[in-house]
């Protein structure tokens, strides 16, 4: 991407929270390159542009026609409107007025409105143009002032992830163009949209020092536990405050596409149903998760994760690793596919009572 009158690097991109099938997680510059089993690679193929619309300038996002053949694409017009006006009960300074050159680093929450076919998503039934009405509603109902941008996302959003991304001009590019072209431009509260093949995404940018809000973990591992035959101390049971640091053993479930087309032959739905059946036998009495781990998971990694606090690993992981009690075993989704996870160490005996896992 080329700004008007001076070149820029090529934008590279990586995941700060976890998202979308095709993102990963990030480091700094300096630190060694993250554990690849926890992040999917780069999708072969290409985004869409993003939508133009009729008071928006497309050159915004430049047009894919040069950049999907390998091309820059085509520049950006100084001064260019990226969204629509201001509407009665908006916040302006929410309202995007792009810079014109942009930044090389940018960290943006984004509310995802997929479709039928753009994720792989039975569940998912709505048609392009009822995503494209839906986050028209949601990008104007952002922008109200008083809106909290993280409420509606936890709402509404289709991403099976945090939605927090960062965008990066070291790391190696993960994220479609047409949302990193666009983070870049918009000023830190500013909030806009932009199409990509996964949907479309209602994007905020977040000032350097804004932290979203904490998100509990959830326990997707199905029903109430123990059941029948079942290890009360292997339950999901939460500590009341995230450790500093855990370790976990744990067994990927990936589903066909979940890694940028990689992955194995199952189904989104295929995955979750195997997923919740090995959760349920990770925590029967006397069970092996070694011996489960070798037999079903997809990372290909020893599958033992030392995780702390600023792990540049999937939220939802990190979110469940530390939150977990000793010897609890939990089910969690990311972008990648889907983690059963054991941590490490000796359990602390059980309250006895049976109960519904914490989080669902």
């Amino acid at each position: 991407m080329k700004a008007p009158g001076r070149s820029c690097p090529a934008v590279s991109v990586v995941l700060a929270g976890a998202a979308l099938s095709a993102l990963c997680g990030c480091r700094g510059p300096s630190a060694a390159p993250p554990p690849p089993e926890l992040f999917a690679p780069a999708p072969a193929a290409p985004d869409a542009a993003v939508a133009a619309r009729p008071d928006a300038a497309a050159a915004v996002s430049p047009s894919r026609s040069g950049a999907d053949a390998g091309g820059q694409g085509a520049a950006v017009p100084t001064g260019a409107k990226i969204a629509d006006a201001l509407r009665p009960g908006e916040d302006p300074a929410r309202i995007a007025t792009p810079s014109a050159v942009p930044d090389s680093d940018a960290v943006f929450a984004s509310i995802l409105v997929a479709w039928q076919g753009s994720l792989p998503d039975p569940r998912l039934r709505r048609t392009p143009e009822q995503a494209a009405d839906e986050a028209e509603r949601i990008l104007h109902l952002a922008r109200q002032r008083g809106a909290d941008f993280f409420a509606l996302m936890a709402a509404h959003t289709d991403d099976p992830g945090d939605g927090v991304y960062r965008v990066d001009a070291v790391s190696a590019g993960r994220l479609p163009p047409s949302l990193a072209q666009l983070a870049l431009r918009l000023r830190p509260g500013q909030i806009d949209r932009a199409r990509s093949r996964f949907g479309w995404h209602v994007m905020r940018r977040l000032a350097a020092d804004e932290r979203p809000p904490p998100r509990p973990p959830i326990d997707l591992c199905p029903g109430p536990c123990p059941r029948a035959d079942e290890d009360a101390n292997a339950c999901s049971d939460f500590e009341a405050a995230s450790a500093e640091s855990a370790e976990v053993d744990a067994i990927l479930i990936a589903w066909r596409g979940a890694k940028g087309g990689a992955g194995p032959d199952r189904s989104i739905a295929e995955a979750r149903a195997l997923a919740a059946e090995l959760c349920h036998t990770a925590r029967g009495r006397g069970s092996d998760f070694a011996a489960l781990r070798a037999e079903h998971s997809d990372d290909p990694s020893p599958g033992r994760h030392r995780v702390q606090t600023d792990s540049p690993l999937a939220p939802a992981f990190v979110r469940m690793a530390l939150r977990l009690r000793a010897g609890g075993v939990g089910l969690v989704e990311t972008g990648v596919g889907l983690w059963l996870m054991r941590r490490v160490g000796a359990p602390a005996p059980a309250a006895g009572a049976a109960k519904a896992p914490a989080g669902r």
